[in-house]
């Protein structure tokens, strides 16, 4: 049956669709309003602060790479982009670092003698999708390949806590020069971006021993000398995942008494 009211349908739909897209156009620039009302531009001072901690971090970060090892991605914001939240439950809370990616490098050395036969057998799936022993046998291969493969860093400032127990003195913390605690972390400690890593490392730098747990967080509390919002860095924490024996290496060749340089004390 034809409809009695063609012309003030087609106006309603009309305004409906209008409606909508003026509401979807709200919500977004109300969500991008709060987000940016969340954080500010840096003080001078804490731009200071900021610039002292990334200048002494990226020097470090460059020594991941050598003859086996390249960056893949990995860098700091440029100051014009630092930014600061306007309600830090932290002296200043910033994110300047991005995540660092390093791979080894193909045809090195290190590719041609580990890497490169792996790479070759996971080249050739099992046939049988359905046969579970040549499938597990396959993934086996595929998460050794991936472990090795790969080093991944995130580096944070004024951490207000750590999942682990950050006593210099437990039999957990490795004791490597420079820092205030290093320790190996189980899968569900981890903080990192990738849980199917095997190897995680924790590098933790500032005053950690008047850390306190925190029962319902089930962390360990950094105590901060300064007043949230003002412009002192007082940790670093340093999380380093993948190949193991490359995460070794780093720890013992590595001077990181050179990170506690970035903090403002």
């Amino acid at each position: 049956m034809d409809n009695k009211y063609p012309a003030r349908i087609c106006v309603h739909q009309a305004f409906c669709a209008i409606a909508c897209t003026f509401l979807t156009i709200f919500f977004t620039c109300s969500c991008l309003f709060s987000s940016a009302q969340s954080n500010r531009a840096p003080t001078p001072e804490e731009r200071t602060a900021i610039d002292r901690t990334v200048h002494a971090v990226l020097p470090v970060m460059q020594q991941f790479t050598d003859e086996n090892w390249t960056i893949i991605k990995g860098d700091t914001d440029s100051p014009d982009d630092y930014s600061v939240s306007t309600k830090p439950q932290v002296p200043v809370n910033t994110a300047p670092f991005n995540t660092w990616q390093f791979s080894v490098k193909e045809n090195s050395p290190l590719w041609n003698e580990k890497l490169h036969p792996l790479f070759e057998k996971l080249m050739h799936p099992p046939a049988e999708y359905n046969d579970s022993t040549q499938m597990k046998a396959w993934k086996r291969l595929s998460k050794e390949y991936h472990n090795l493969k790969d080093i991944f860093v995130e580096v944070e400032v004024n951490r207000p806590g750590l999942l682990v127990n950050p006593d210099k003195n437990s039999k957990e913390n490795l004791r490597i020069p420079g820092c205030a605690f290093v320790a190996k972390l189980p899968h569900d400690h981890w903080m990192g971006i990738d849980r199917s890593l095997e190897a995680g490392y924790v590098l933790s730098f500032g005053n950690w021993s008047t850390a306190k747990f925190r029962q319902g967080y089930n962390d360990y509390r950094f105590h901060f000398v300064h007043p949230n919002n003002s412009p002192f860095i007082e940790n670093i924490v340093i999380i380093i995942m993948g190949n193991e024996q490359r995460i070794k290496e780093l720890l013992s060749k590595i001077n990181w008494n050179d990170i506690n340089n970035g903090l403002s004390l």
